[in-house]
């Protein structure tokens, strides 16, 4: 190291983490009582600043594992005042520690945004290792270029690729990128699938996917043959989706097959990659910014939502311009902070955006457009790996993540509020300093940090596998022994799964899949819609469920209502009774979706009864497909809707005990939720949707079922559990 340059540098820097990092750098060098050589190279105010920051990094600094209080910062600014003019001294917002990362290794980072290691250097190892070995993983940093260059070098080579991500904002905002990069209009050269929006033609040779649109693919053609490169992008995040494709390229590369696989992942967790496929792993590297992570010395972690608020609002207010990404868990939190976000700050100052995938790609893309005004992103996880915002300076980490997972025990899915991976933390980090120097302020104390795991475990492990397995075995594979998977799931979870297929009739005896079975996996539901919807069709009330099970499969379909708005939700709760129906709630579903479409689909009557204009408008849309797949004969039986629901939920029977109900097959016991239309009444028999757990289980979306219709219900399987 060039010390004398590296000193003089300190002064070219806009960034204070940087200068504290090159002083902890150079430490021997100036500890030493000789500044003979540095005071002739500085001048002598620069010298006496240097010495002094020297002195307060020795007495504060060192020692601390490698953390500055904000007593520092306070004391550099009374000494150093030639400092504090010469940098943007950025002060810790109060309650913070900061900890500086060491990101700048070397010169060429901080000089050569295309340096040694980018994707155009990478790209004839990348090619001449897929030659050789079929499938090759590649790590890099989000923003390194993986989704959108790599794809691009590949059409060189390639005359068919398709690329898939795990979620659709990824696919479709990928697609357009790279087609204006190409020159090309979305669905000629480049294009994407989606769920409900195919933008291909005969022209496409690069295609961009959900992950789960290729697997459906591959049910309906049964192989990949038509492709010359399949590119597994995000494989990291290890959905369920993303685990069985893993599963089939490990089958890809042990046949005869011409097709080329390349794995790509943001995150260095990349050796049960590497284990798993025996394959060459090529990493890539860009620039990077000084970043500057700040943790909370203490707080209530119980009210982790509010200290994440409370940030956003002191950045706002205190820190120089720059965008502001913020973490939070899911649609709710996100909703609740814009509405307190937007009563806090002075809104000519800044603009308040949300993004999660349930949003209509319309509001998506509005955050990633340029806007005088200080942008305040409010993101779930989304914005981690799969979609990437530009002039992201600040980002506002929660720590906390919302994950599903399966008790097998109880026989219910329980969606959980965690913290976060160390991975996912720094994930986070990296969405600040992409094209500057960034800070993130982390909603958590670096002894929680230090506690977390480095990686979450994957969904294959946490879920439900019912779907999962019903889609291996509708590929061919009826052994699950000789399907070979990264993590293979837990063996309750399978002998759950093979249970249901078996009562459903969906696998035989021996746990090969029926005619029956094939026909379910071929629907884009989970198995007990796609039951229930072939068993509709064969008692002639297909158009009744289709619609129940398109309201079910949105979100909530009523707007938030706030109850300090006592007015307000009074004629809330006015509106939403006037809907209910004593036979249960799926028939609420189906009343307001019907009358909505005698209103001709109108906005106005969204509005008036509090209900989601975009959840409606996409449960319009899944309800136009299963119509369309089905070619239904607009049958309508009202009496057979229960019957129908009971042959794909056979499983989700309560039965009334003393002070609330048990579920039949697991034996839970069980409330009914205070939502549904039936609460506080008692009947003897509940079909229920789901199952949740907050301090005690409860049944939502429940409904009247006779024990005559249960009798008729596969097999009378109820009666055999008696």
């Amino acid at each position: 190291m060039d010390m004398r340059k590296d000193i003089i540098d300190v002064f070219n820097t806009k960034n204070i983490a940087y200068t504290v990092d090159l002083i902890n750098n150079v430490y021997t060098y100036l500890t030493s009582d000789n500044y003979e050589d540095l005071e002739k190279i500085v001048s002598k105010d620069i010298f006496t600043d240097l010495v002094n920051l020297k002195k307060i990094t020795e007495e504060n600094f060192y020692g601390q594992d490698a953390q500055l209080s904000e007593d520092i910062f306070l004391k550099w600014e009374i000494p150093n005042k030639l400092l504090v003019d010469k940098f943007t001294v950025e002060k810790p917002i109060k309650n913070y520690d900061l900890e500086i990362l060491n990101f700048l290794n070397n010169e060429a980072d901080i000089e050569n945004l295309d340096g040694e290691d980018s994707v155009e250097k990478k790209m004839d190892l990348i090619t001449k290792l897929l030659d050789e070995k079929k499938i090759v993983l590649v790590q890099g940093d989000t923003g390194c270029g993986k989704t959108t260059k790599i794809p691009m070098y590949l059409l060189k080579k390639y005359n068919s690729i398709v690329c898939t991500q795990p979620r659709r904002i990824a696919a479709i905002s990928v697609a357009k990128r790279v087609a204006h990069c190409m020159g090309s209009k979305v669905g000629d050269l480049v294009g994407y699938a989606v769920r409900f929006d195919d933008r291909t033609s005969a022209k496409t040779k690069l295609k961009y996917v959900t992950d789960g649109i290729l697997l459906n693919e591959m049910i309906h053609r049964g192989n990949l043959n038509r492709y010359d490169c399949l590119i597994i992008d995000e494989a990291h995040e290890r959905t369920i989706n993303i685990d069985i494709l893993l599963g089939i390229c490990k089958q890809i590369i042990n046949e005869n097959s011409k097709l080329r696989i390349l794995l790509m992942s943001a995150t260095m967790s990349t050796q049960k990659f590497v284990d798993f496929f025996n394959c060459p792993f090529v990493n890539i590297k860009h620039k990077v910014f000084p970043l500057e992570n700040y943790f909370l010395k203490q707080y209530n972690s119980e009210n982790w939502f509010y200290e994440t608020i409370k940030t956003v609002i002191q950045i706002h207010n205190t820190e120089p311009k720059g965008d502001i990404l913020v973490f939070l868990t899911g649609q709710e939190e996100i909703k609740d902070a814009y509405q307190i976000l937007t009563t806090s700050l002075n809104l000519e100052t800044c603009k308040i955006l949300m993004i999660y995938s349930a949003m209509s790609i319309n509001d998506q893309e509005e955050v990633f457009l340029n806007t005088e005004k200080r942008k305040i992103v409010l993101s779930t996880n989304i914005c981690e790996t799969s979609v990437t915002i530009e002039n992201i300076v600040y980002v506002v980490d929660s720590g906390r993540v919302k994950q599903m997972r399966h008790s097998c025990f109880l026989g219910l899915d329980i969606l959980e509020t965690l913290m976060i991976s160390k991975a996912q933390a720094k994930q986070r980090s990296g969405r600040a300093g992409r094209t500057g120097p960034g800070k993130t302020f982390r909603i958590y104390t670096k002894q929680e940090f230090l506690q977390m795991k480095d990686s979450l475990l994957p969904e294959i492990l946490t879920t439900n596998v019912c779907k999962c397995i019903l889609t291996i075995k509708s590929l061919g594979i009826n052994n699950l022994n000789n399907f070979k998977m990264i993590d293979m799931p837990n063996p309750d979870s399978i002998n759950d799964a093979l249970e249901y297929l078996f009562l459903a009739r969906a696998v035989d005896s021996v746990g090969d899949i029926t005619d029956l079975g094939r026909k379910m996996a071929r629907l884009p539901l989970d198995p007990y819609l796609s039951l229930t919807l072939i068993r509709s069709e064969e008692l002639g009330c297909f158009e009744d469920v289709a619609i129940i099970a398109a309201m079910l499969t949105v979100d909530q379909i009523y707007v938030d209502v706030k109850k300090d708005d006592n007015f307000l939700y009074k004629k809330f709760l006015a509106v939403k009774s006037s809907w209910n129906d004593d036979r249960g709630d799926f028939f609420v579903l189906l009343k307001i979706f019907n009358a909505w479409k005698k209103e001709k689909y109108s906005n106005k009557f969204c509005k008036y009864n509090f209900l989601s204009l975009r959840n409606m408008w996409q449960a319009k849309k899944i309800k136009d497909q299963l119509s369309f797949m089905f070619n239904y004969n607009n049958s309508s039986n009202k009496s057979k809707v229960i019957e129908a629901f009971s042959f794909g939920y056979f499983m989700n029977i309560a039965k009334i005990k003393e002070d609330g109900y048990y579920t039949i097959f697991k034996q839970t016991e069980c409330y009914i939720h205070s939502s549904s239309c039936l609460y506080k009444k008692r009947e003897p028999f509940i079909l229920y949707f789901s199952i949740v757990r907050t301090k005690r289980e409860f049944l939502k979306f429940c409904n009247v079922v006779t024990p005559e219709i249960l009798c008729k219900s596969v097999n009378n399987v109820f009666i055999k559990k008696k």
